[in-house]
């Protein structure tokens, strides 16, 4: 028998999540609920349909999760969020002021209608935060993903 692929592999898991909330919130006990015909369907016309249901959902939650690239001038200010720009592609940005991330030196060393003018910053590794100015502005952004040690993070729940 060979080893099932990464996608029979997570389409089968799938199909145990789907039966464990079926078989949870069922009141009527059968024993024979979760038997396939030979297309791969299920042979009770109920659960098929709600099979077929419960993937619908779990689509649109998925799509729902994945940002889209938005427009600049969109953005939210003092937050971090990823821009886009076609000559570089992805980097960390922020709509903010230079005196959010100098130094006090350099707060006392430049002038206070620079330290406090609002504009793009963006991440210039391994110089920090850079001003971003015309053309290298980013033209779109998207929100940063959730940190993976957050509760629950690459956990996907029931629709």
């Amino acid at each position: 028998m060979t080893a099932p692929t990464p996608d029979q592999a997570a389409a089968q898991i799938e199909r145990e999540k789907f039966e464990a909330w079926f078989e949870a919130d069922s009141v009527l006990e059968h024993s024979n609920w979760f038997r396939l015909d030979s297309d791969g369907d299920y042979e009770i016309a109920c659960v098929q349909e709600a099979w077929r249901t419960w993937q619908a959902a779990r689509r649109e939650l998925l799509a729902r999760q994945v940002p889209e690239w938005l427009p600049i001038e969109t953005a939210p200010k003092e937050t971090e969020v990823l821009g886009w720009r076609e000559d570089c592609g992805a980097m960390l940005m922020m709509h903010t002021s230079y005196d959010r991330f100098a130094t006090d030196r350099e707060c006392d060393e430049i002038d206070e209608g620079t330290l406090f003018l609002k504009d793009w910053f963006g991440s210039g590794i391994p110089w920090g935060m850079v001003r971003l100015e015309g053309s290298e502005i980013p033209t779109h952004w998207m929100p940063l993903p959730a940190d993976p040690t957050a509760a629950g993070a690459g956990e996907v729940s029931k629709p």
